[in-house]
């Protein structure tokens, strides 16, 4: 299992379907899942309506979208085995609304089908359809909880059914050897301090091993350059004003604006590597939101120091 997650916004999607395009040409299998009412990674992966039940999205890549309310259904369906029995406890508007009402309920059923998909891949070995299980978790507040719940469950429910089956998934998050956990943030102060925070509580409460951070939306390296600093030199030093350096004005203004852009984020990058203490890798600032498949390809090759060598 790789989780990807982080704050909302931050791109975290197209992390995930640039992942999935790079461990699909090592070879392996990917099963992308989306965790959101709202279709993300599907459109971006070319699946307008990913649905349950896992589709074709590319060579080696399917993309399913899981739901509380199917999670919930597959489950009871599971274990009473009866249509009509599961319509008559599932579909009653008491069980229903109790189960809407319940803290952490949704989290619960999400997480738990996770868990029962990488049991049944360990069981089926060669067998199963997919190699890697690839999620794009939801943002920060939601993602966290979804991380840290079987703990706190087992901490509320020592023993029973539902124990039992938490300790599993539990234990699934914190086996190095199955899972890894990937933070996508922005070099900007509040993002950073955001995945700092997630890095905290995922790596202590949750036990979930932290591959690294990545760094999106970044300004190319030396975006701003020798000429960048050059027009730093001579803005300091030159009176400032559009008569001054006119007609050149916008140009000079614009490239001047880049280079402390970059260097903002040079500082907020430092920062994060330095307090976080993970390996960190930068993706850089595309100019649309809505990736090329051309755009991705570039996207991917960044991530291969993280992940082109792994023993998936």
């Amino acid at each position: 299992m790789i989780f990807v997650t982080g704050k909302g916004g931050v791109g975290k999607t197209v992390v995930t379907a640039s992942l999935a395009g790079l461990l699909a040409r090592q070879g392996l299998r990917v099963l992308c899942i989306e965790l959101c009412e709202v279709p993300s990674l599907g459109p971006v992966l070319g699946i307008p309506f990913p649905t349950y039940r896992p589709v074709q999205a590319a060579p080696g890549i399917l993309c399913a979208r899981y739901t509380p309310a199917e999670c919930m259904e597959e489950y009871g369906l599971m274990k009473l085995k009866l249509r009509g029995l599961y319509d008559l406890v599932f579909k009653n508007t008491f069980v229903k609304t109790l189960v809407e009402m319940m803290p952490g309920a949704e989290e619960l059923l999400v997480i738990g089908k996770i868990g029962y998909m990488v049991q049944s891949a360990l069981r089926n070995g060669p067998r199963s359809p997919y190699d890697v299980l690839l999620v794009d978790a939801p943002p920060t507040g939601q993602g966290a909880g979804l991380f840290t719940l079987p703990q706190t469950v087992l901490s509320a429910v020592g023993s029973g059914p539902v124990a039992r089956e938490m300790k599993l998934v539990r234990d699934l998050l914190g086996d190095r050897n199955l899972t890894a956990g990937l933070i996508v943030t922005n070099p900007e102060e509040l993002a950073v301090d955001e995945a700092l925070e997630l890095a905290t509580t995922l790596g202590t409460q949750a036990g979930l091993p932290l591959e690294g951070i990545v760094v999106n939306k970044c300004l190319a390296t030396g975006a701003g350059g020798t000429a960048g600093r050059e027009i730093a030199r001579i803005w300091v030093n030159a009176r400032r004003s559009r008569q001054d350096l006119s007609p050149p004005y916008p140009q000079v203004s614009a490239a001047l604006q880049v280079f402390q852009i970059e260097d903002c984020q040079r500082q907020e990058i430092l920062r994060l590597s330095t307090r976080s203490g993970l390996p960190m890798l930068e993706m850089p600032w595309l100019a649309f939101d809505r990736p090329s498949e051309e755009d991705l390809m570039r996207l991917a090759a960044s991530l291969e120091p993280l992940f082109g060598r792994q023993p998936w």
